[in-house]
């Protein structure tokens, strides 16, 4: 009793002991994954800060490329008014003004035509384009599209052309500007916080630009307002101003962190299997330890009682010598022998079964003929099996099973009743 009772406390102790290892693991994996998922966050809050920031800074900075593109546009505009004044025959403009605004032109392109269009002088074109001609006329055909040239009257038959295009400090602030809002683009879709980011227009329905997402959920305008729907839920989209339009950044949190939030759930998911397993391990092998101990006792049990039956026998076969003509000894004789044959059950227990050829239909009525003597006589036994059947069995084994059956099915009739086996070949 002292002995399962320390078995017991030590399973105890070691149950409790695991659990708080358990308890502690779950509990410290939480934290560092709470930890990793604070510093996701804070890396999206930052992200979305530094989108607002750099938004402002580019609107800013759009502001004063237009202030100082209007004011570059004001100069040409002044400067293709003074040519046109010059050009004109009724001019009563300060003529020395005039070239003064004219002669000050150190941008604006300038491409000067007959009235056939032929080049005959130009000014403020790059030398890589004055040295190919081709380049030149494709100079001049892009100017025609942007500005009406200006007419200059030589005499009633003869008139030059003055062609024109924005200056050349209007162009670069231009193409700065393009260059700056498509960096601030790319910076918002591919970010470091690897964030999910699409862009879109004021609508809220086209998309300009997305970063971090898989293109399979934008190839339907369902899945576009779903997701976009999604990302409205998890933040509040950004509003952002380029080019004078407004514009939406939509956001969500990054695939780690939204990996971590289901994590605690999978670990406790690992734990309870881990548990379980160890658990059904533990029953197998304590199921295994409980077969072999009962095996163990069985031959034990076999071995012990195998001398006491061996001496029956011995005094069986005297008493029949002694007394012949004593019928009573021959059904003590097979009442050992069934002892013997339940002893040598026991003592096969756990090992493989040998099995030999015989006769089923003398094999059962021998044993059908020892329970018939042992039951009530009010239990009709009908064997009705071919003489030539023969199978491979465990005699005792078998026995046991037959056993079983006929007894189960004594149960079964209240002790009256017919009992009828019958066996036949199967092709």
């Amino acid at each position: 009793m002292n002995i399962y009772r320390k078995k017991q406390i030590w399973k105890y102790l070691l149950a409790i002991f695991g659990l708080l290892i358990i308890i502690i693991s779950f509990w410290y994996t939480n934290q560092i994954a709470r930890k990793i998922a604070e510093d996701e966050r804070k890396k999206v809050q930052l992200w979305a800060e530094a989108v607002k920031n750099k938004s402002r800074l580019v609107e800013i900075t759009n502001r004063l490329f237009k202030e100082l593109a209007d004011e570059e546009r004001k100069k040409v505009e002044l400067w293709a008014e003074a040519t046109k004044l010059l050009a004109s025959e009724n001019t009563q403009t300060d003529i020395g003004f005039l070239l003064k605004v004219v002669s000050n032109n150190t941008t604006v392109p300038v491409i000067l035509t007959n009235q056939n269009l032929k080049i005959i002088s130009y000014r403020n074109i790059a030398d890589s384009i004055v040295k190919n001609q081709n380049l030149l006329q494709k100079k001049l055909e892009n100017m025609k599209q942007k500005n009406p040239p200006i007419e200059i009257i030589i005499d009633k038959q003869h008139k030059n052309f003055i062609f024109y295009e924005d200056s050349r400090l209007f162009t670069e602030l231009k193409n700065v500007m393009n260059e700056l809002i498509n960096s601030f683009i790319s910076e918002v879709v591919v970010n470091a916080a690897a964030v999910p980011v699409i862009l879109t227009d004021s609508t809220r329905q086209n998309i300009i630009a997305y970063g971090n997402i898989n293109p399979g959920k934008l190839n339907s305008p369902e899945k576009v307002n779903r997701l976009l729907q999604e990302m409205e839920n998890a933040n509040p989209p950004l509003k952002i101003h380029l080019l004078n339009k407004t514009h939406w950044v939509f956001y969500q949190n990054s695939e780690l962190l939204s990996k971590l939030t289901y994590y605690p759930v999978f670990q406790l998911f690992v734990i309870i299997i881990f548990i379980l397993s160890a658990y059904w391990l533990f029953s197998i092998a304590r199921n295994a330890e409980q077969d072999l101990v009962w095996v163990g006792l069985a031959k034990e049990t076999a071995h012990q009682l195998g001398t006491p039956i061996s001496s029956l026998m011995a005094w069986i076969e005297i008493l029949k010598d002694k007394y012949p003509d004593e019928n009573s000894f021959q059904e003590m004789e097979k009442d050992i022998v069934r002892l013997n044959t339940i002893t040598e059950r026991f003592s096969k227990i756990g090992s493989a079964p040998e099995v030999e050829k015989v006769n089923l239909n003398e094999f059962i009525t021998q044993n059908i003929n020892y329970l018939k003597r042992r039951s009530s006589k009010k239990i009709q036994f009908i064997v009705n099996i071919p003489p030539d059947i023969e199978v491979q069995i465990n005699r005792p084994l078998f026995q046991w099973v037959i056993e079983n059956l006929v007894k189960n099915a004594i149960d079964a009739m209240n002790g009256n009743g017919k009992i009828q086996i019958e066996a036949f070949r199967e092709n």
